[in-house]
């Protein structure tokens, strides 16, 4: 199957314009409020169809978009609409976040049904895909029955991968893998367990290895168990976990129940040890600095805290916060255009971001976000405000972000300082080109594969990403060879 070239520059939404919504009566104007699918039943579906396939007016799935298609283009033309073609306006009856849940799900619903037309992809050896700047075959590399969350090579060639039930591999550069033993029990629960793994940048003299991992810290009043998101280091000595120091460890007043959103990747940069945490599904810590929640953090190699942290001086602050107002990122890298810190995050339904985190600056969840809650309620009413950054690139509806990486290869020449960011429930891989404080190319390199965990550059220059072909497994490591 010939993959086909699927190239998108900004704006990313490609869905309505200019066409018909059923009016609302009046009886119906105070029941907007609600799920996003009741206000599209409520207000759409009579023209447009309960299944979005068309009706008395046209279909909303299909490429055929009459006054612009970026998200702006789109809010206009439901909240202004065009009389003279039969399409009213809504500003009247719908709340700017309820129309902007109706923008969200429509780019979900024309997802889905290009995702359910669609068989699933099968690598063959002699398969090309092509892209805007390169060609490639996916060779696969090892294929293990667990849910493999992360990889890192280390200088012989050979790879670590973490699996998230509590397993650190090590896999040869035949394909063969051992189990470390010895790891540190994980809290494997959930999106909990045994996260990214990572080489300290000096690890060929010191040999120090970097887990992130969930673990537990017992139960809370009501009996339901609680954890948190660690940073330790050790070493790998024949094959065993050894000289293990915790770095970072959470306040026992900080352990919560949620097992979801506990970030967690590593990246070394400018000579300090960054980590993500994520909010843990309370979406309002991201905002205290006196909880880690939703943060990068920034730490010595060590797990000391540098004296110039930005929030180090004030009063009930985690010292170690670099940045706030995170959701949940699990990608993390080092590169780009310019050398910087990128990381990748979920966002609820729709609005994942891009995001580039600088010293003390705020990324703004909850209070601004692209996405709604997942009952297709507003989670709020602004995408920007004043103090709270705006991200590089957001994607509506959700990819479920995860792995990312910076390409600087000799076999991809094309895409050196591109960035590669990974999509679980899209399952896609995609690459990303980045202008100053914006994306300008998103391009899809695969899809249909399976759940695209991680990414990452080899020390050959290839690039290999980690297929989740189910939730919890089986996984396959794929390498990505240039074809001329």
């Amino acid at each position: 199957m010939n993959m086909p070239k699927a190239k998108f520059f900004l704006p990313l939404t490609s869905l309505l314009a200019g066409v018909c919504l059923a009016p609302m009566a009046s009886a119906q104007v105070n029941n907007g409020i609600g799920a996003v699918k009741q206000i599209y039943q409520e207000n759409c579906a009579a023209c447009h169809g309960e299944n979005l396939k068309g009706a008395i007016g046209p279909s909303l799935l299909d490429e055929v978009w009459i006054h612009g298609n970026s998200n702006k283009q789109i809010t206009h033309s439901i909240a202004q609409g065009y009389p003279e073609k039969e399409m009213p306006g809504f500003a009247e009856i719908l709340s700017d976040d309820e129309i902007r849940s109706l923008v969200i799900y429509m780019a979900e619903e024309k997802s889905l049904a290009e995702k359910s037309s669609e068989t699933k992809t099968q690598v063959s050896p002699d398969h090309v895909y092509s892209s805007q700047y390169a060609n490639f075959k996916l060779e696969p590399v090892i294929k293990t029955k667990g849910e493999i969350w992360s990889m890192e090579f280390l200088p012989d060639g050979s790879f670590f991968a973490t699996e998230l039930k509590g397993k650190l591999l090590q896999i040869s550069k035949d394909g063969k893998a051992k189990s470390v033993k010895k790891i540190p029990k994980v809290w494997a629960k959930g999106q909990g367990g045994l996260l990214d793994v990572k080489l300290h940048p000096n690890y060929a003299e010191n040999g120090w290895v970097y887990l992130s991992m969930a673990v537990k810290a017992g139960k809370n009043s009501a009996g339901s168990d609680i954890g948190m998101t660690q940073i330790v280091r050790g070493r790998v000595i024949d094959g065993c976990w050894e000289d293990q120091e915790i770095l970072f460890q959470f306040k026992p007043e900080h352990a919560t129940a949620p097992n979801h959103h506990f970030g967690s990747r590593i990246e070394f940069f400018d000579g300090y040890l960054y980590f993500s945490v994520g909010e843990r599904g309370d979406q309002d810590k991201a905002q205290l600095l006196d909880w880690p929640h939703g943060k990068i953090h920034r730490l010595h190699d060590d797990g000391r805290v540098p004296e110039d942290n930005p929030f180090v001086d004030v009063e009930g602050a985690y010292p170690s916060i670099w940045s706030y107002g995170h959701r949940n990122p699990q990608g993390m890298t080092v590169g780009g255009p310019d050398g910087a810190l990128y990381t990748t995050e979920h966002g609820p339904r729709g609005g994942d971001e891009l995001n580039r985190p600088e010293r003390g600056k705020n990324y703004g969840w909850p209070v601004i976000t692209y996405g709604m809650n997942y009952d297709g309620t507003a989670v709020t009413a602004l995408t920007a405000k004043d103090g709270m950054e705006q991200p590089l690139h957001y994607w509506v509806p959700s990819i479920a972000t995860a792995g990312l990486t910076s390409v600087e290869s000799e076999d991809f020449a094309d895409w050196n300082g591109d960035l590669l960011a990974a999509g679980l429930q899209s399952e896609e891989l995609h690459r990303l080109r980045v202008d100053g404080s914006r994306v300008v190319e998103d391009e899809i390199l695969f899809k249909g594969l399976g759940r695209i965990r991680d990414v990452i550059q080899g020390a050959d220059g290839h690039i290999y990403a980690v297929v989740n072909e189910e939730r919890r497994g089986p996984s396959v490591v794929y390498r990505l060879l240039p074809v001329d």
